[in-house]
């Protein structure tokens, strides 16, 4: 189950990075490269304004994609707790420039002719 949230602005702290995260980028790769409009995903900590907690979050460099967010969250809840979220993130490219300075795309599009 997928749930669209409007959190305000997140402020992006850098990678999220440990075993099961790199399993997890793994994974998601072949569903990212179905993708054309996927150009490059990132796995990061963020913290919302107005929260006072991390987060962990897919950033994605695409246009909203329902496809791609019910297809990430079945990959996510076949390898972690079903009753936990992966948050998505949609970046523009100004959000992207910010993103880049503390966190490298664990997916980058190879574009094809």
């Amino acid at each position: 189950m997928t749930e669209e949230l409007n959190v305000g602005d997140a402020s992006f702290l850098g990678a999220q990075d440990g075993v099961p995260e790199r399993d997890l980028m793994k994974a998601l790769t072949p569903v990212l490269t179905k993708h054309p409009d996927v150009e490059r995903a990132y796995l990061a900590r963020v913290m919302y304004t107005g929260l006072e907690t991390e987060s962990v979050a897919l950033c994605l460099v695409a246009a909203v994609n329902d496809a791609v967010v019910e297809e990430v969250s079945q990959v996510f809840a076949s390898m972690f707790n079903p009753e936990s979220a992966l948050d998505m993130i949609f970046v523009n490219r100004a959000q992207e420039q910010s993103l880049a300075k503390v966190c490298t795309p664990f997916y980058t599009a190879q574009f094809r002719n």
